[in-house]
């Protein structure tokens, strides 16, 4: 396949993923399934399942920012991370995630050459 056709291809996805996603919020689909969550909450099963998926979520979405050189996507996603490194005992990521996670939302004021880099991707 081509770059030429595969850029295509991917703006094509991108487009199709866009109008799911809005079909979806016109639809009440969202508050649907916010609805179904609250009443299953109680369901012990339920809840494990449900708290696993949002950290394969969180995990994915960090590996995106990895890989797509996403800063805000990196910086949200470790924020996200940090309660689930406590919650399963991760001491050292629990104690020093904090201290990292600050650095990284100061670096815009601390040393702008190197966030507007990590902006661009790099």
């Amino acid at each position: 396949m081509s770059a030429v056709s595969s850029k295509a291809s991917q703006k094509d996805i991108s487009e199709k993923v866009s109008g799911l996603a809005t079909a979806v919020q016109d639809q009440g689909l969202t508050n649907l399934l916010e609805e179904f969550d609250r009443e299953m909450s109680t369901e012990k099963n339920f809840a494990y399942w449900l708290s696993y998926l949002r950290m394969v979520e969180i995990l994915l979405s960090f590996i995106r920012a990895q890989r797509t050189g996403d800063w805000l996507l990196h910086v949200q996603a470790f924020s996200a991370m940090l309660s689930w490194l406590t919650v399963y005992d991760h001491t050292n990521y629990a104690r020093r995630g904090p201290v990292y996670l600050t650095d990284m939302k100061a670096l815009e004021v601390t040393a702008p050459e190197v966030y507007e880099e990590f902006l661009a991707g790099n």
